[in-house]
């Protein structure tokens, strides 16, 4: 009998063993740091999770200045968001329009009065009104500048620039802004866009007419220098026979207050003689003769 239980005992001695030995390998496991490929399903998760709360945030921030549009799955859905933080349903979209006063730079080429070939760089200044926010997404979409504004200043600029010769282009600028921007602002009506103004920033000619106003300006240089020389040359003329006006006058002056007088005619005498004895003696008066 008790043979019997110590082979028993034998028996499931190894077993006893064996759950120990995967006891203290499970324990050692436990305290190893985890490795790269241990961190990367949990990176993968965790981005997961924050792609789904920006997805699916009941919450939206409406910033200074805009207003947003919701949509759901492309369809307007409730009212407009105004600036603050709101609540809304976690599948709903929210764009936002700056209704802001913007600018926007644009270049496009224009034929003027002259038919010459311009390219016009301008800025426009522009805003959204704030009650045509949804109609402009719905017509328009968020790129509305592109799609409705782009178009109205172009042509806005090609009709405007009719109405101008390419020297006027350059010597009239604030006529072509003032015109340009009222053809716009006609254009502009009943879309919800308003202009604020529109100025040039550039004008770039083509090279045969550059060369055109080179060649002109040159000419009206030259021009300029000879009308100033002439000019000179008619000054100077005009105040030698000035000068000569003024000592004839002078001489006459002077010969009109001496003239008949005996000391001044000594004077002139002694003036130019040379100090010889002259060879011709004038006649000596009787009432000198009978001084003397």
């Amino acid at each position: 009998m008790l043979q019997e239980e110590l082979l028993h005992m034998n028996h499931h001695e190894p077993a006893t063993l064996d759950w120990a030995d995967e006891f203290f390998d499970t324990q050692s496991t436990a305290k190893k740091p985890l490795s790269g490929r241990s961190w990367f399903p949990w990176i993968v998760i965790l981005t997961i999770l924050v792609i789904l709360a920006c997805i699916f945030s009941p919450i939206v921030i409406i910033t200074n200045g805009h207003r947003g549009v919701a949509t759901f799955f492309g369809d307007l859905e409730g009212d407009v968001y105004t600036e603050g933080v709101h609540l809304k349903y976690p599948l709903l979209r929210v764009h936002q329009f700056d209704v802001r006063t913007q600018s926007r730079e644009l270049s496009t080429g224009v034929v003027t009065k002259d038919l010459q070939l311009v390219t016009l760089t301008v800025n426009v200044k522009y805003s959204l009104a704030e009650d045509s926010v949804e109609d402009t997404y719905r017509e328009y979409g968020v790129t509305y500048e592109e799609t409705l504004l782009d178009p109205f200043v172009k042509e806005a600029m090609s009709v405007a620039a009719t109405k101008f010769t390419a020297s006027e282009l350059m010597h009239k600028r604030s006529d072509f802004t003032a015109s340009a921007t009222a053809e716009l602002t006609n254009r502009l009506v009943d879309t919800g866009l308003s202009s604020d103004g529109i100025a040039i920033v550039q004008l770039t000619f083509s090279k045969a007419l550059q060369d055109a106003y080179e060649a002109q300006a040159v000419a009206q240089a030259h021009a300029d220098a000879a009308a100033l020389e002439a000019q000179a040359a008619t000054d100077k003329a005009g105040a030698a026979d000035a000068l000569v006006d003024l000592d004839i006058k002078r001489i006459q002056t002077i010969g009109d207050a001496l003239r008949g007088n005996e000391m001044y005619i000594q004077y002139e005498i002694l003036e130019k003689w040379d100090g010889k004895s002259p060879l011709y003696l004038a006649p000596v008066s009787p009432a000198t003769a009978s001084g003397e």
